[in-house]
């Protein structure tokens, strides 16, 4: 059994909001043109590395929580991970959930807070399609939003 571990929230969201629109590529890979088009649980343990969880590493993709350099870290780097690094759903089942489940959104918004990491069922087929991490909250309309 590992041991606990305790999230930083001040250090993982500093990391989220300084990497939010661009992408750490010295130091992680960038799946975002794979298959699934998304790079949500790369970013997502990315922060997770940042708030001081550290990787359950495995030698096998399907077991774990890890991401790995293969030879020297410069451009064009290649990288090995596990799928529960790079894909939503296999990360929120590696984490696991609070089990605060809801598809109300004023029940969701009254229970979310700066540090949680929240996941979306698109299809509601029990699979996590994306992941995300909250670094404030507010009321309605007081938080702009990015236009790229």
């Amino acid at each position: 059994m590992a041991a606990a571990q305790t999230f930083n929230i001040t250090d993982g969201t500093a990391y989220a909001v300084k990497w939010a629109t661009k992408r750490n590529t010295a130091s992680y890979p960038d799946y975002s043109s794979g298959s699934g088009g998304g790079d949500c649980a790369n970013f997502a343990s990315q922060i997770m590395i940042a708030g001081g969880i550290k990787m359950h590493e495995d030698t096998s993709v399907s077991k774990g929580w890890w991401c790995k350099a293969i030879g020297t870290v410069n451009p064009g780097t290649s990288y090995s991970s596990s799928l529960s690094w790079r894909v939503a759903n296999n990360f929120v089942k590696f984490m696991g959930t609070s089990g605060n489940v809801t598809n109300n959104f004023a029940k969701f918004s009254a229970k979310v807070k700066a540090g949680d990491f929240i996941t979306f069922d698109e299809a509601n087929d029990g699979n996590w399609d994306h992941v995300g991490y909250i670094t404030a909250t507010g009321k309605t309309g007081t938080y702009p939003y990015l236009d790229k």
